[in-house]
């Protein structure tokens, strides 16, 4: 057997549903196959179509998969549930390690901005964001919590703790740099995004070398907030 034709049989299926847009992706370090998607109808109805339609498409059976990643969260409070549960049951029926990666995490990886300090943002409504730091060294490391907070506290947050460069990435990640007061040192770019089943292969993959994996059991949603 090829290399090749031995990591089509050793594939990491991911997913991320915590936002309005869904992805899908199959492959190791790089994605093989992978599809966008929009979830305003709802991500019930959404989800097990496009994970069987991307594999399908790529010509890929469940006995190619050796580990799932999900996204999950914070986000969209049924786009996490959905994305976990899903994600569980697959876990179970393919017998495969899972591996849970917060959907902040994963939109940080997705950047390819060159910053000395990242800010993840995804929109929480009601004026609140869901957020965390990053700093990067050789991979992206969290320096904080995952956090709800309003525009101002994110700002507050950020005063004492950034020089250099810092780059916005998100779905209100423009709104969010353009309202950073000036400071002394530090030049503000930003990047419109939404956690990618890409960069989550990649995270995966990082993680099942580490021996990190878990089963389904381990892995749970991240909520930051009940649900409205």
């Amino acid at each position: 057997m090829s290399r090749q034709e031995k990591r089509r049989e050793n594939l990491i299926l991911a997913f991320d549903t915590s936002t309005l847009r869904g992805s899908v992706a199959i492959g190791w370090n790089e994605p093989i196959a992978a599809k966008d998607f929009l979830t305003e109808k709802g991500h019930a109805g959404w989800l097990l179509p496009h994970i069987n339609g991307v594999m399908r498409g790529a010509g890929f059976e469940k006995k190619s998969i050796k580990a799932l990643a999900v996204g999950a969260g914070p986000g969209n409070f049924t786009g996490v549930k959905v994305a976990v549960s899903t994600a569980k049951a697959l876990s179970y029926a393919f017998r495969v390690p899972l591996i849970g990666i917060s959907s902040l995490d994963v939109l940080a990886c997705s950047s390819t901005a060159e910053s000395d300090f990242t800010v993840a943002l995804l929109d929480a409504r009601r004026g609140m964001m869901y957020c965390a730091f990053y700093i990067f060294a050789e991979e992206y490391l969290r320096i904080s919590e995952y956090m709800l907070l309003a525009p101002e506290d994110i700002y507050a947050r950020l005063t004492d703790i950034i020089e250099g460069r810092v780059h916005f990435i998100g779905d209100k990640a423009k709104a969010i740099a353009e309202g950073l007061p000036p400071m002394p040192g530090v030049e503000k770019s930003w990047e419109y995004g939404f956690p990618d089943a890409r960069a989550l292969l990649k995270i995966s993959l990082n993680v099942l070398e580490k021996g990190e994996s878990g089963n389904s059991f381990d892995v749970l949603p991240i909520y930051l907030k009940k649900p409205v």
